[in-house]
């Protein structure tokens, strides 16, 4: 069984949750013996493979290599990643439109053609399952589930890590945001909730947003602490985690943050946006839901929370590695090969 493994050509330019989903679903499916690698256009032949794995349904690139794909035999496997702000209302109207005319709701209509000729779609949860079924009922018996995994360093012990990143910046017990800075992920609604409290709040990422940087910087008081971005397998991030008490991730949109998986196998408590497709994917650990917009919401929650040690059992962790997602990707790969 060979996979070439797809997603749209800017993937590689910065570092965000699907890079990452993509790296570790990779690593872990060589780890259990797969051939697996990541399509190359120049050097890599849809002839020598099984299966063309695609992430991220709403991209323009991939829809001629699926069906090109499809023209030689082979069977295409779509991680939907379904990130988007529109109702579904509204998407399904475009869709309708894309059906009758496609030169007037180009995307829609790729996303469509994709759904439609797919072998199978994987989504990250029930929520985003739903949210896909309603749009597209043409996917009706290929969408499957599979949730995404997080680096085993972060399911060990807190009595395996050394408190590098506590010894470091002499902070312990904060509220912590991992995540690219810029408006989408909502920190400046962080900094001001915890204004005129004795809260401390660590945001680390990597600048997207020069001018949102700014104003973060220039709401912040000095117990705000701004991290450059730190590697994902990183001794002192998984010790920035560890030394949490709280994460915050009121985005306006997410599907499924690895960043809150991270967060809860590192005992902190989950504050997130509503805006996600996470659904009951983390019930076990008790997040709180709130409106990126819902300041004072945010700010009840941090207080509340930030007072409250959290300590979850390793069981409820374990089911969050790549190797369980490694061995749920190649169930669906062989189910479709047959």
């Amino acid at each position: 069984m060979k996979i070439l493994i797809y997603c749209y050509p800017t993937i590689g330019q910065r570092v965000g949750g699907l890079q990452n989903q993509i790296a570790n679903t990779l690593s872990a499916l060589v780890k259990q013996h797969i051939d697996a690698k990541l399509f190359d256009a120049w050097n890599d032949k849809l002839d020598d493979c099984d299966i063309l794995h695609v992430f991220s349904l709403t991209d323009f690139s991939s829809l001629n290599l699926i069906k090109l794909a499809k023209s030689k035999g082979k069977k295409v496997i779509i991680s939907s990643v379904y990130n988007t702000t529109s109702s579904r209302l509204s998407e399904k109207i475009k869709i309708q439109v894309s059906k009758r005319y496609n030169w007037l709701c180009t995307l829609n209509h790729h996303n469509y053609e994709k759904m439609r000729i797919a072998d199978a779609v994987i989504a990250l949860s029930n929520k985003e399952k739903d949210h896909l079924l309603d749009v597209y009922p043409e996917a009706k018996d290929k969408i499957r589930i599979v949730g995404n995994g997080i680096n085993q360093a972060f399911l060990q012990d807190n009595e395996n890590h050394n408190n590098a990143f506590v010894e470091k910046y002499l902070t312990r017990d904060y509220v912590l945001c991992v995540g690219q800075i810029y408006p989408n992920k909502n920190q400046l609604t962080i900094i001001k909730s915890i204004r005129n409290t004795d809260v401390k709040l660590v945001i680390i990422g990597q600048v997207l947003d020069v001018d949102y940087y700014k104003l973060c910087r220039a709401a912040a008081t000095e117990n705000v602490l701004f991290i450059d971005p730190l590697p994902y397998d990183s001794p002192l991030l998984i010790d920035a985690y560890w030394g949490a008490r709280v994460f915050a991730l009121p985005s306006y949109h997410e599907v499924m943050p690895l960043t809150a998986i991270e967060a809860a196998a590192t005992n902190n408590h989950l504050i997130l946006t509503n805006n996600s497709h996470l659904g009951n994917t983390i019930d076990c650990f008790n997040p709180a839901f709130v409106s990126p917009d819902d300041l004072q919401g945010l700010r009840k929650l941090i207080l509340d929370r930030i007072k409250r040690p959290v300590s979850y059992e390793p069981a409820l962790k374990k089911a969050f590695s790549w190797d369980e997602v490694a061995e749920k990707l190649i169930a669906i790969y062989t189910d479709v090969l047959r």
